[in-house]
């Protein structure tokens, strides 16, 4: 999908100026809400073309201490449109919390 050659070519791009020092981290963080927004939009045509038999269920988010939910909104959408159920629980809970949504929500 071209939507997803796009998106690896902007987080490769971001990643190495990161990693150059050319970016600092709070540099990092309008690419980063920019890339959410234009999956916030994108999500909803890339899941009206496929199946409704879904391949599985998956539950997603950050563990206690780690805010960082970039990553994990950018894993969410592919984990989506390639066919699963997905619950984003959001970002930094405790684990036992992210066991307990598990149990709860899937049995």
């Amino acid at each position: 999908m071209l939507f997803f050659i796009i998106l690896t070519l902007i987080i490769t791009f971001i990643s190495q100026s990161f990693e150059s020092g050319e970016y600092s981290i709070s540099e990092l963080i309008r690419p980063g809400n920019i890339l959410r927004d234009v999956s916030d939009i994108i999500k909803p045509f890339l899941l009206k073309n496929r199946e409704m038999n879904k391949s599985g269920k998956v539950l997603i988010g950050t563990v206690a201490g780690n805010i960082h939910d970039i990553g994990k909104d950018i894993v969410a959408l592919v984990i989506a449109v390639n066919g699963f159920d997905t619950l984003d629980i959001g970002i930094d809970f405790p684990a036992i919390i992210v066991v307990e949504k598990i149990i709860w929500t899937y049995s």
